[in-house]
């Protein structure tokens, strides 16, 4: 019986460190991004506008592992740098 005790008091620690979020989640902010019209490279620079190209699907895919969320600031180049 004795050894069944860390057993237990193992698992029971397992189970309650994922149930609880992670420190990421609880304080997640949206990460900025600046966007301008590049030709293929990003477009839909503008609120409201479908946004496409190969950055936008690059954003896309990495917020598939990460989780990110995107706030998308638009302006020129110059006026994002």
């Amino acid at each position: 019986m004795r050894k069944l005790v860390p057993f237990f008091a193992a698992v029971f620690l397992l189970l309650l460190s994922a149930v609880q979020p992670s420190y990421a989640e609880m304080t997640a902010s949206p990460v900025r991004v600046g966007y301008f019209e590049n030709g293929t490279f990003q477009a839909g620079a503008e609120p409201g506008a479908i946004r496409q190209g190969y950055a936008y699907e690059y954003y896309r895919k990495i917020s598939e592992y990460t989780g990110w969320q995107y706030e998308y600031v638009y302006g020129g180049l110059s006026a994002l740098q």
